[in-house]
């Protein structure tokens, strides 16, 4: 049986994939949380475009299919074609989330679509199979003036988040990130590789990948031990799991601690500049958070 698995949210641009479970529709934000919707009518449409309407939990939204000699099976699944890009409209609002794609072929692993309202993201250890299956080879994505989260391909892909708070969550390739204006991140932590991010130069490297940034303040970590560097600005530094190595350079920068993410250490923290975060770990006191650090 084909299932469609979530990968786009009303404000997240992603690459999807027809998933084999079941006939539903499927948004996880986190492990305890999951949203299903109905599933009965499929696509509908030939030639250069393919539409479904969602239902259940999941009504509201409209998912077109665009491209080149595209059809369905008969459960509605498109199974020819190129598609060129995937549109997530909003009935009620009438807003139109646009994902272009290249050298995507639908026969190879059938490409759908879903939007789901919210932000909540896909994780790794939620869909240990699923990034693998990824089939565009680049992905070319624009954001708008909101806070826009993306997920690259497994190709080199080129992302401008444009306005707002933009957040980029590493997959593969040598992608390129401009995060445009406001506040933006780069997000490592589903990887299973060591990354080493730097700000100043640029770069953030995993692997034998390696994604050029500009105008990003923020880094999230692996599931590694990390090297992360900050810049000028008032960067947002956290680790994750593994024992990292974290570097704010100048601004007033926050560096984010959890609980159970191993041993960091900050090489040049600026007493009455740079703060510590520490919401996870619920010390009572300033004293009782400081006798952890040395």
């Amino acid at each position: 049986m084909s299932f469609l698995d979530v990968l786009i949210t009303q404000r997240i641009f992603f690459v999807v994939v027809l998933y084999v479970l079941s006939y539903e529709f499927v948004r996880k934000q986190d492990k305890d949380a999951e949203a299903k919707g109905s599933y009965t009518n499929g696509f509908t449409g030939s030639g250069n475009t393919l539409t479904a309407v969602i239902k259940g939990d999941l009504a509201g939204f409209k998912v077109k299919l665009k491209g080149a000699g595209l059809a369905t099976d008969s459960n509605g699944m498109p199974n020819a074609g190129t598609v060129s890009s995937i549109e997530v409209i909003e009935t009620a609002t009438g807003q139109i989330s646009t994902l272009t794609l290249y050298n995507s072929s639908t026969p190879a692993a059938q490409l759908v679509s879903e939007a789901a309202k919210g932000s909540g993201i896909p994780r790794a250890d939620h869909y240990p199979d699923l990034m693998a299956l990824l089939v565009p080879t680049f992905l070319n994505a624009n954001g708008d003036g909101g806070g826009n989260y993306f997920q690259g391909s497994q190709g080199d892909d080129e992302i401008n988040g444009k306005g707002g708070n933009d957040k980029l969550y590493l997959w593969k390739g040598d992608d390129k990130f401009d995060g445009g204006k406001g506040r933006d991140s780069v997000d490592a932590s589903w990887q299973n590789k060591a990354i080493n991010a730097n700000l100043i130069k640029g770069w953030v490297k995993y692997g034998t990948d390696e994604a050029k940034l500009a105008r990003v303040e923020n880094v999230t970590g692996s599931r590694k031990d990390d090297t992360i560097t900050g810049n000028s600005a008032a960067n947002v530094l956290a680790g994750r799991k593994g024992n990292d190595k974290l570097t704010g350079k100048g601004g007033n920068d926050k560096f984010v601690f959890k609980p159970n993410e191993g041993t960091n250490v900050i090489t040049d923290f600026q007493n009455g500049k740079d703060k510590l975060d520490l919401k996870g770990f619920k010390f009572k006191s300033k004293a009782a958070a400081l006798k952890h650090f040395s």
